[in-house]
């Protein structure tokens, strides 16, 4: 997919690759919402099938869809997250481009943090409680389909996204949380978090479910958090320097060597001569 994103985006002016990329993301947005909407159906219908036999129904799951979704829209939404903050870096900070997100990142981060709230409200009604009677309708499970599995991660996505943008554009204020060095170097493994908190953390908790109910609720979450900084970290950052540095090390030499080999003998378009602003962020 990325490849053909990158055959689409690749030639025009800056202007017109940003449109092109921009609509490209959409794209793979929609498709996501749609391959959830599909996969949720056939997955829950083993019998059904559509043009071809169940058994290659099955194998294209497994590809298209997988267990819970490919999460694309997701990503989708970080990629244009990081297309606006690169585009702004080339056009300079006192473009309108760079101004108009400035602005918007005073509601960016008001609407994002609302957008997680109810987010909160919508999974703890639809999964534990069904305590707020105006969330009914969506927290419903109509057979083989309900919205939170469907619309669940693009909203989650939206609302994380938008604080993103607000962090990297907002006032100093804002900012300087995140600038903190201890959270920075958690942002350089945080891959590797995302990829193991859970798996360890359940581990964790079926060992105190099975082992510890008596423990009490508090003791039972500090040995939650205690997982987290003795267990998940310490793992996360191993994986880090075992097997994402040295793979990202290769990348770099890959791209150095791709850069020397290409000729240099002609300049930029106009447009794209600007000197990158200094990253509010130091992170991966």
């Amino acid at each position: 997919m990325m490849l053909v994103v990158g055959w689409i985006v690749r030639r025009g002016s800056l202007k017109w690759r940003l449109w092109k990329l921009t609509l490209c993301l959409l794209g793979i947005i929609g498709w996501g919402l749609f391959s959830r909407y599909w996969g949720m159906y056939y997955t829950a219908n083993t019998t059904q099938t559509f043009v071809v036999s169940r058994p290659v129904m099955n194998d294209a799951l497994f590809f298209l869809y997988g267990q819970s979704g490919k999460y694309l829209e997701d990503f989708a939404v970080g990629m244009l997250i990081c297309m606006c903050y690169i585009y702004s870096q080339r056009v300079g900070p006192d473009h309108a481009f760079s101004v108009g997100l400035r602005r918007l990142s005073f509601w960016a981060w008001r609407v994002g943090i609302l957008l997680l709230f109810f987010m909160a409200m919508w999974h703890l009604d639809w999964f534990y409680v069904n305590h707020w009677t105006f969330l009914d309708g969506i927290s419903r499970n109509y057979g083989w389909f309900n919205y939170f599995n469907w619309l669940g991660e693009i909203f989650l996505a939206l609302g994380f996204g938008l604080c993103v943008i607000a962090i990297l554009y907002g006032s100093i204020y804002l900012q300087r949380p995140f600038t903190w060095r201890l959270l920075r170097w958690i942002g350089l493994i945080s891959f590797s978090m995302y990829m193991w908190h859970l798996p360890l953390l359940i581990i964790a908790m079926n060992l105190v479910t099975n082992h510890f109910a008596a423990w009490g609720s508090y003791r039972i979450y500090g040995f939650y958090w205690a997982c987290v900084l003795l267990v998940v970290i310490p793992v996360s950052f191993l994986m880090y320097i075992w097997v994402e540095k040295p793979w990202m090390k290769l990348g770099d030499r890959f791209r150095r060597e791709k850069t020397k080999s290409e000729p240099m003998n002609s300049s930029p378009a106009p447009e794209e001569v600007s000197t990158p602003a200094e990253p509010v962020l130091v992170g991966r």
